[in-house]
């Protein structure tokens, strides 16, 4: 059901085998397959509602987890401050990176631009290899600019791996013309 992007037949699913193992080895799976599925299909305030009930009763295991989707589901439903106190209380693990990258957009939410790229930059720094490397660079600059400090985001945008993104290279024109470097602005355009 989910393959097949059928909402209601996947929720029917997970909640007939919450049923049938009510507290068995395979219930903690299921509330969190269900937290996670009505995330996926656009409930985010049911979707905090199951993370909630989860992480109320099990908060031990696959806490990071879970508290990461509330997060998720918080920014979803328009809650940037629930949003950054979830991301804030994932731990050093698997989730790390995507709940910096989850900071930074609540903050920038908050109208924190500045702590949002701060946000952003540290999933640069501090996880090369994150699939969201490429994304958290671009709103770092996004945000520098924002903040006012265009010459920060120039070099923020100036990373590499942002030179072919056409979104980027217009970013980092407007950082470098808001910081007097013009005719670098017009070569970056030029590309």
């Amino acid at each position: 059901e989910l393959a097949r992007q059928d909402a209601a037949a996947a929720l029917a699913r997970l909640d007939e085998l919450l049923r049938a193992v009510v507290d068995g080895p395979y219930a903690l799976d299921a509330r969190a397959g269900r937290a996670w599925c009505l995330l996926r299909f656009g409930k985010p305030a049911d979707a905090a509602a199951a993370a909630r009930a989860v992480l109320a009763t099990q908060p031990a295991q696959r806490g990071d987890e879970l508290a990461f989707l509330l997060g998720e589901a918080l920014l979803d439903a328009h809650d940037a401050r629930g949003a950054l106190e979830a991301y804030r209380t994932v731990g050093t693990g698997t989730y790390s990176d995507a709940a910096a990258r989850g900071e930074g957009f609540a903050l920038a939410e908050l109208g924190d631009h500045a702590g949002a790229a701060r946000a952003f930059a540290r999933v640069v720094a501090e996880f090369p290899k994150s699939q969201h490397v490429g994304e958290c660079a671009l709103h770092a600059g996004i945000e520098l600019l924002a903040s006012g400090d265009a010459a920060g985001a120039a070099a923020a945008l100036a990373r590499g791996e942002l030179d072919r993104d056409p979104e980027a290279l217009a970013w980092r024109a407007r950082a470098q013309a808001k910081s007097g470097a013009r005719d670098a602005a017009l070569a970056t355009l030029a590309r």
